[in-house]
């Protein structure tokens, strides 16, 4: 089941989302996580993402002490 999914279930049930996340294999703090994301930035907060979103290229390159694009 992917995170839409599950997000959409706990939306219909009548179980807490404690007893959701138990029942489906997933840590509560997880789907909270989830129920934010999607609150704040829709599909595209609860897609699954494949590398760090968190830090620009030139924060990183500043972090490292290279230069500034």
């Amino acid at each position: 089941m992917n995170r839409l999914e599950l997000l959409y279930g706990y939306q219909k049930t009548e179980s807490g989302l404690k007893v959701y996340a138990d029942m489906h294999h997933v840590n509560q703090n997880t789907m909270t996580r989830w129920i934010r994301q999607f609150l704040l930035h829709g599909l595209a907060g609860v897609r699954h993402r494949s590398f760090n979103h968190r830090y620009s290229l030139n924060t990183k390159i500043d972090v490292k002490g290279g230069y500034k694009m």
